[in-house]
């Protein structure tokens, strides 16, 4: 999908973005919403600024660098000053630090909004 972000993201800061409305998330506000999905394979993300400039990318070819789509634990940054696109800087939540419920206010294995569970 494309999404065009509507406001800004400031320096080690945190935009949610949640599909269709916004109730993923139960318990934490989405910046925003999109319509479209995210393939549980692979995708191709990229981020960019006001002059469609790429600021930060992740390709991840075959599959996803980390994450777990049945035990739904999210993909995570290690370092956020290390590229999106290093495929070593990515790992699963590792399911101890987590932050949100899902729409049925189930704890997920993930940190939106918040610091990464396996961050430096």
């Amino acid at each position: 999908p494309v999404i065009n972000l509507i406001g800004s993201i400031g320096p080690f800061s945190y935009f949610l973005l949640e599909r269709t409305d916004n109730t993923t998330i139960s318990d934490i506000v989405a910046d925003q919403t999109y319509a479209g999905a995210l393939n549980n394979t692979c995708e191709k993300l990229r981020l960019r600024d006001n002059n469609g400039n790429i600021v930060d990318s992740v390709d991840c070819g075959a599959d996803w660098y980390a994450g777990d789509n049945i035990t739904k634990s999210t993909m995570e940054r290690i370092n956020p000053a290390q590229p999106g696109a290093n495929q070593s800087n990515w790992a699963t939540n590792n399911g101890l630090v987590t932050n949100g419920l899902d729409a049925a206010g189930i704890p997920i294995k993930g940190t939106p909004k918040s610091r990464n569970s396996i961050t430096l």
